[in-house]
């Protein structure tokens, strides 16, 4: 009766589909030039042998290949452990959608991050905490748009901090920052009283901090209520805590500062850019501004150095202003000159910073060499999101096997979707598509709602005429509602490649090439369009979508040649002698357009 019961679940597909199931999902991080098609799980076909179960004593009927010492079954493979340690690490919700929301906020899409930030919020472990609510604080305040969020944000976090009974220092530091960034952000949104209020409050517990000097100074500076007190505490914020012994009370700075202002003519730029950077790090750009541009505090010479002149730079790219921080950066990383002896060179930063500009501008060509002289430096970046940026610029370059050793030294420092998907992508340039699919089976892994990645994975399975699952991530695909216009364009050509028996393919393509128009109305949607349109009989539309794409190609020649073909032959077909003449007619119309544009 055993070994018939055993046999009935060997036998039973249901068993059978479990076991692929599972391995499927384990071995997705050690799985070498296979797909899923080729795999297998328990082999139900191969010859049995008796064993004795140790416990029971009973024999048991199982697979030859099975049987293994009791040592052996209890050892896990590399492989094994590391999938576990993967699939332990995706379902970790707060880590989980910290990381989706540090690639969402790295690709721009501010909407998905604020979405993932807010259900992270949710969780009992991590809505108790002042620290998350100060972070989420501060990705609202740089995403623009979102300062009242931030400020409902700091107002919980310091709800949360009074209602602890003792403070550690972890807190108090918490609630030092709060009080900062929330005198910041009230001074952001023009109410200028109620932060002064803030910050009188701190500058008069510690008279010597620079940060409450120099916030105090720009905020009366903002009011127009006292020029000479706003002068007075930016040039006392220059000045080291030392500077201030045996100083008690704001008369006594004042009278130091007028004594000693000849002596001490050139101020010492360390304190501003400390305080420039925390006002970089709440993300408020605008205040940057204020001080460099409107204060007249900095002499030019301080201006020009790299400390202040890098912090505007970055404080334009905050506020996505790609073209004024480029200006800036360029000064800085023209060729080196000589200043007091000695020659002058841009930082790693500046360079780094200088090609991220660049790439958000569209100019790779530069970027690409911007990025490869900050990555000569000897001193090596720890930050993913800079290879991920260098593997986009390479991408763009087509230099497919450079992008994906970019991708791949990014996942080294953390593992992200976005980095796997882009290590997909050069595979699939490549014609790798086994290595694609690897690449793609981990991104899905750590993200299965990015449509690009299911877009990549119905191209795979087309290309490889796994016909169910090309169908299947395809659906999958549009439940997200894709944005990745060129893979949408590719899917829509290649289901019009394999409409041979498959009638439902021509559908799909024409649902791609629409999504695709939708994003973008070009020349190339209404060609992949027209195609499938084609190949569903529908041949007078198809005809009709080709002169629309002939008209939207006009500074193409070769692909309105291509397509004015197809629409010809698409009429013989059909055997319109006015859709003929018509398609004639478009073709002259912009051969003679063409021939006008400069």
């Amino acid at each position: 009766q055993q070994q018939q019961q055993q046999q009935q679940q060997h036998q039973d597909p249901s068993n059978a589909d479990l076991g692929l199931s599972l391995r499927s999902g384990l071995d997705v991080a050690s799985r070498r030039g296979s797909l899923p098609s080729g795999e297998a799980g328990v082999d139900v076909e191969s010859p049995m042998t008796v064993v004795r179960n140790s416990g029971s004593g009973v024999d048991e009927l199982v697979p030859r290949g099975l049987v293994v010492e009791p040592v052996g079954m209890l050892q896990e493979g590399p492989g094994a452990q590391r999938a576990r340690e993967v699939i332990s690490a995706a379902t970790n919700i707060a880590g989980r959608n910290a990381r989706l929301a540090f690639e969402a906020e790295l690709v721009g899409n501010w909407n998905r991050a604020a979405e993932l930030l807010q259900s992270r919020l949710l969780l009992e472990d991590i809505r108790m905490k002042p620290r998350e609510w100060i972070e989420y604080a501060k990705f609202c305040a740089r995403s623009r748009g979102r300062q009242a969020a931030a400020e409902e944000a700091l107002r919980q976090a310091v709800q949360l901090i009074a209602q602890s009974r003792v403070l550690d220092s972890q807190e108090s530091e918490d609630g030092l920052e709060v009080d900062l960034m929330l005198a910041c952000l009230l001074l952001d949104r023009g109410r200028q009283d109620e932060a002064i209020r803030v910050i009188r409050e701190l500058h008069g517990k510690d008279l010597a901090e620079p940060m409450f000097n120099f916030l105090l100074g720009v905020a009366l500076f903002l009011t127009d209520a006292d020029h000479d007190e706003s002068f007075r505490l930016l040039e006392a914020a220059s000045k080291p805590r030392s500077w201030f012994k045996g100083l008690h009370d704001d008369q006594a700075v004042t009278d130091k500062l007028q004594a000693f202002r000849n002596v001490d003519a050139n101020s010492d730029i360390t304190s501003y850019v400390g305080c420039l950077e925390k006002l970089l790090d709440f993300g408020l750009p605008s205040l940057v501004f204020t001080f460099l541009d409107q204060c007249s505090v900095l002499p030019d010479e301080a201006l020009a150095c790299e400390p202040v002149a890098l912090i505007d730079a970055r404080a334009s790219a905050l506020d996505h202003d790609f073209a004024a921080a480029l200006i800036r950066l360029e000064q800085l990383t023209a060729p080196p000159i000589s200043h007091e002896s000695q020659l002058v060179q841009a930082s790693q930063e500046a360079w780094r910073l200088q090609g991220e500009c660049l790439f958000q501008l569209g100019d790779m060509d530069r970027a690409l060499h911007s990025f490869n002289t900050a990555m000569s430096f000897e001193k090596k970046f720890e930050e993913p999101a800079v290879f991920i940026r260098l593997g986009s610029v390479l991408v763009a370059k087509k230099r497919w096997k450079q992008a994906r050793e970019a991708y791949l030294r990014s996942i080294q420092l953390l593992p992200t979707a976005e980095a796997w998907s882009g290590v997909a992508y050069a595979e699939y340039r490549s014609d790798e598509l086994h290595m694609c699919y690897e690449a793609l089976c981990e991104a899905n892994l750590l993200d299965n709602e990015r449509s690009d990645v299911w877009a990549l994975l119905t191209l795979v399975h087309l290309r490889l005429e796994n016909w169910m699952q090309a169908d299947h991530s395809f659906r999958q695909c549009l439940k997200l509602h894709p944005d990745c216009e060129d893979l949408l364009l590719e899917v829509a050509s290649e289901y019009s490649k394999c409409t041979a028996g498959h009638c439902q393919h021509a559908a799909f393509a024409e649902v791609a090439a629409r999504r695709a128009m939708q994003l973008r109305d070009s020349g190339s949607a209404h060609c992949a369009l027209a195609e499938s349109l084609f190949a569903q009989g529908q041949i007078q539309q198809a005809v009709l979508e080709a002169q629309i794409a002939m008209k939207l190609l006009v500074d193409q020649p070769e692909t309105r040649k291509a397509m004015f073909d197809r629409a010809l032959r698409w009429c013989e077909e059909l055997g319109d002698v006015a859709l003929t003449e018509a398609v004639h007619a478009v073709q002259y119309r912009c051969d003679q357009d063409a021939s006008k544009s400069p």
